[in-house]
């Protein structure tokens, strides 16, 4: 008789949420990015009572061209994510994930990309302080 293990196979968005949610810059083994590859993040928030504006804008730090970009930041208890801006968002609790689109993927050292969310809190008015692109902790300010 013989016996085969079969491994499963876990798709890497699956990781990825895992890896966030352990508080994981990029997965272990995993590349984040190919190069000189840095980010910073300049944020710009507009408060109301219910809600939050924040438009950040992405810039290239390092030396290669960042060629598709993923954004992650955490969302406090009580934050919804109802509106996204020049990016595509991809609901994950606790998290938002967003993703280029089509028009702001490549992006030339150097240069930036600006995106916003509008989100909603009960009682969670403070707006995220960190932010990763591509898995690479990203300096803000």
């Amino acid at each position: 008789m013989r016996c085969t293990m079969r491994q499963a196979a876990v798709p890497i968005r699956t990781l990825a949420v895992g890896a966030i949610a352990l508080g994981l810059a990029a997965l272990p083994g995993v590349p984040a990015a190919a190069g000189n590859f840095g980010c910073q993040v300049e944020p710009t928030v507009t408060t109301s009572a219910t809600a939050f504006t924040l438009d950040l804008m992405i810039r290239n730090t390092g030396a290669t061209v960042i060629d598709g970009w993923t954004l992650q930041f955490p969302l406090a208890a009580r934050q919804t994510v109802t509106a996204v801006r020049n990016a595509t968002r991809r609901p994950i609790s606790g998290v938002l994930v967003a993703v280029n689109v089509a028009t702001n993927g490549v992006v030339e050292p150097g240069a930036g990309v600006d995106v916003g969310f509008t989100v909603a809190h009960l009682n969670s008015p403070a707006p995220p302080t960190a932010f990763t692109v591509n898995g690479v902790p990203c300096t803000v300010g």
